[in-house]
């Protein structure tokens, strides 16, 4: 995953290697969609429970990229 950081000597952010990390989907009541893109009108290419785990290339803010090249909303991520 891939996190930016603000340096303690300096206000510009670092960057750190992109490093894939397991998630575990946090939201127990509903069902979480995988998609093709990152938005919302994207096709739904697969779903996931709260309490499944998934790996995580990169997080890109309100999206993140899995790491087979799909797209879960970082919201749901714990």
């Amino acid at each position: 995953m891939s996190y930016t950081f603000m340096s303690e000597k300096e206000s510009k952010p670092v960057q750190e290697k992109n490093e894939e990390k397991t998630a575990v989907i946090k939201t127990a009541k509903q069902a979480v969609n995988i998609r093709k893109g990152p938005s919302m009108s994207d096709s739904i290419v697969r779903v996931l429970q709260g309490g499944d785990t998934i790996l995580i290339k990169e997080n890109l803010g309100e999206w993140s990229k899995t790491a087979d090249g799909h797209y879960i909303m970082s919201q749901y991520l714990a």
